[in-house]
C-alpha cells in the first residue's frame, strides 16, 4: 500500500511539474506574441507624437507666412501712396518749371 501511495505522489508531482512547464511555455508563448504588438503600439505612439508636433510647426509656419505677407503688402501700399504723393508734387512742380522757363524765353 505504501508503495502505491508512493507511485501516486510521484504521479501528482510529475502532473504538477508537467502542468509548470506548460505554464512557462504558454507565458511565453504570450509575451512573444505580445511583444511585436507592443513594438507596433510604441512605434505608433511616436509616430502620432512626430505628426503632432509637425502640425504644430506647419501652423506655427502658417501664421508666419501670413505675417510676412501682411507686413509686404503694408510696404506695398507705402511704396504706392509715396509714388502717388511723388507724382502729385511733379505735376505742379513741372507747371512751375515752364512757367517760369516760357517766362524767362518772353523777356527781352
Amino acid at each position: 500500500m505504501a508503495q502505491k501511495e508512493q507511485i501516486a505522489l510521484q504521479e501528482q508531482e510529475f502532473a504538477r511539474r508537467e502542468l509548470e512547464r506548460t505554464s512557462a511555455v504558454e507565458k511565453l508563448k504570450i509575451s512573444s506574441d505580445t511583444e511585436p504588438q507592443a513594438t507596433r503600439l510604441d512605434h505608433q505612439h511616436e509616430l502620432v507624437a512626430r505628426e503632432e508636433e509637425l502640425h504644430k510647426v506647419q501652423a506655427i509656419l502658417a501664421t508666419e507666412r501670413q505675417r510676412h505677407a501682411a507686413a509686404l503688402a503694408v510696404i506695398d501700399d507705402e511704396t504706392q501712396r509715396r509714388q502717388i504723393s511723388t507724382s502729385n508734387l511733379e505735376g505742379p512742380a513741372l507747371v512751375w518749371l515752364w512757367l517760369g522757363k516760357s517766362t524767362l524765353l518772353s523777356v527781352p
